[in-house]
């Protein structure tokens, strides 16, 4: 489900999606946004992302590693702490 809305007591609704390079909804938050919001929020000096992935048995290797590469160079999160 890419569309969900962020919520806890108290607090506002917060309407998210998924980003729209990713079928997501430009009109709500992503969690890149979402990330890099909270980190501008805050006094961070480093942060440091260690995605791991599992690939099934009889999965292809190297399309992962063709898809995580693609990946990598859209990705908000990292484009975003690197600069």
């Amino acid at each position: 489900m890419r569309d969900h809305v962020l919520s806890g007591p108290g607090k506002c609704d917060l309407p998210g999606s998924s980003d729209p390079a990713f079928r997501g909804d430009a009109s709500r938050y992503n969690p890149e946004e979402l990330l890099v919001g909270s980190l501008a929020s805050g006094h961070f000096t480093k942060v440091v992302l260690r995605p791991r992935v599992t690939i099934a048995r009889g999965g292809d290797a190297a399309k992962a590693r063709a898809l995580h590469e693609s990946a990598h160079g859209q990705c908000n999160i990292s484009c975003d702490l690197r600069a």
